[in-house]
């Protein structure tokens, strides 16, 4: 019953890429990720952007939420670098548990977008997200480690910025089981210069099957992947309010075999200019 969502989400971002007229990326508001997938959009040269994310904490069994503030900054239009790091139970009454790992971000942009080509951007990211996984000493959705994304950019009749975006990644957390990548694919669509949607699947090819026995576990599944959505409203051109919904498709399992859900997430953006 899950795949035909899945399945007409990519026929949808085909059939975009055939009607669309093409629109540079360096003429709308680049998004630096979708949801938690990057881009190959970039912060221009001289701004920063504070973000502070408040999300459910990775233990259900604990009430409150988790806080996790980041810091990027834009060397050159081409460099991105930034920090992040929090924990779960910030907001609550809970002790705050803090998060495994410092989330260190390194992005560059290694070809502009063209007329016919869409912009590649590499990286590495250790910040994952939904809170820490109290199966093992990472997060409930793991940190991208290294990346190449891509993203292309059109206007639909006229009015709707349209950007399509895929890559791969593959991360740090249980590398030691998991070996492969992972590949992501997903949408945002501009209304305005004031608001903006995303949706993004993560085929989610480096988590593991945790309800299943151990005997019979599986990997690589990309029909067991997190169909994440995404509204972002900038109240000002320096301040963004964005609310997220995560695995909408509920495929998220721990190894008691307790299905998570929906996560629903609240980020604070304020992007300002250094030089």
């Amino acid at each position: 019953m899950k795949i035909r969502p899945v399945f007409s989400f990519f026929v949808a971002m085909v059939v975009c890429a055939f009607t669309l007229n093409v629109y540079s990326q360096k003429e709308t508001l680049q998004p630096l990720k979708l949801v938690d997938c990057h881009t190959a959009g970039m912060l221009s040269r001289g701004y920063y952007a504070f973000g502070c994310q408040t999300y459910p904490n990775g233990n259900q069994s604990v009430s409150g939420s988790g806080v996790t503030l980041s810091f990027l900054a834009a060397l050159t239009d081409r460099i991105n670098i930034g920090i992040g790091y929090g924990g779960d139970g910030f907001i609550g009454r809970e002790m705050p548990r803090f998060n495994p790992h410092i989330g260190a971000i390194f992005k560059f942009r290694i070809i502009e977008e063209s007329y016919f080509m869409p912009a590649f951007a590499i990286g590495y990211d250790h910040q994952g997200s939904g809170g820490i996984d109290i199966d093992y000493n990472g997060y409930v959705y793991k940190s991208p480690g290294f990346f190449l994304a891509m993203s292309k950019n059109y206007l639909f009749l006229t009015a709707l910025q349209v950007g399509l975006h895929g890559g791969l990644n593959y991360s740090f957390e249980e590398n030691e089981t998991i070996k492969w990548p992972n590949v992501y694919g997903g949408i945002d669509v501009g209304f305005n210069e004031k608001c903006t949607v995303a949706l993004e699947y993560d085929c989610a090819l480096n988590a593991k099957d945790a309800g299943s026995d151990s005997l019979h576990s599986t990997y690589a599944n990309p029909l067991k992947g997190y169909l994440n959505f995404g509204v972002r409203w900038f109240v000002t051109t320096a301040f963004c309010i964005e609310l997220d919904v995560k695995d909408m498709l509920q495929n998220k399992i721990l190894l008691s075999g307790e299905r998570i859900g929906w996560g629903r997430e609240l980020k604070l953006t304020y992007i300002g200019k250094m030089f």
